[in-house]
């Protein structure tokens, strides 16, 4: 019964996380754009570690829980 409750859980707000993930990778790309336009000197390495770090306190963070 828990299965089918988280099922339809999931089921529900699907399309509402897609647009809010869609939303926050755009800001983050955008930002990224408008810095790489004004001269920065990020490294690709550091933004690649720095999304690899996200991603996993965000997987670690939803199985935690």
């Amino acid at each position: 019964m828990l299965d089918g409750m988280e099922g339809r859980m999931w089921a529900d707000h699907h399309d509402q996380f897609g647009k809010w993930v869609d939303g926050a990778i755009g800001a983050i790309g955008a930002a990224l754009r408008l810095g790489f336009s004004r001269g920065s000197t990020v490294p690709g390495q550091l933004l690649s570690i720095a999304g690899a770090v996200g991603v996993t306190l965000l997987t670690l963070g939803a199985t935690a829980a």
